[in-house]
């Protein structure tokens, strides 16, 4: 078919061919997961940058939870204030009711003394009207 001169040329062509189709086919087929080193360097960067917003949501959050402990501890004690002073409420209407029944009584014995915390209530600090 072919003349033998030809042959040393056909070889040589094919040879070239599949030095280039293996190139390129290795190239194609490289693995992907090697990094650059100016890859590595942006990577290396964005890791920095999200630890330190990391550090910074973890300080806000325990900022957060202090204010969140203090908000707690004023309404733990404004429900304990409230609960004292309808303790104090309830002392007040005994008081005036054994003392309306005292005076409803007409000559009874001595009125009932007010409670403690009642004393304290009606004789408490003194506010001068001129201020």
């Amino acid at each position: 078919m072919l003349p033998p001169e030809t042959m040393p040329l056909i070889t040589a062509m094919t040879g070239g061919l599949c030095g280039v189709a293996g190139t390129w086919i290795g190239a194609r087929v490289a693995p992907k997961h090697v990094v650059k080193a100016s890859e590595m360097d942006a990577q290396t960067k964005l890791i920095e940058a999200l630890s330190k917003r990391i550090d910074q949501q973890d300080t806000r959050a325990d900022k957060m939870q202090a204010e969140l402990d203090k908000t707690h501890e004023e309404v733990r004690s404004a429900q304990q204030a409230a609960d004292e002073a309808q303790t104090q409420t309830r002392l007040h209407r005994v008081w005036n009711q054994n003392l309306v029944a005292h005076i409803e009584a007409g000559a009874p014995p001595p009125p009932p003394d007010p409670p403690t915390g009642l004393v304290t209530i009606v004789h408490g600090p003194q506010v001068d009207p001129s201020k």
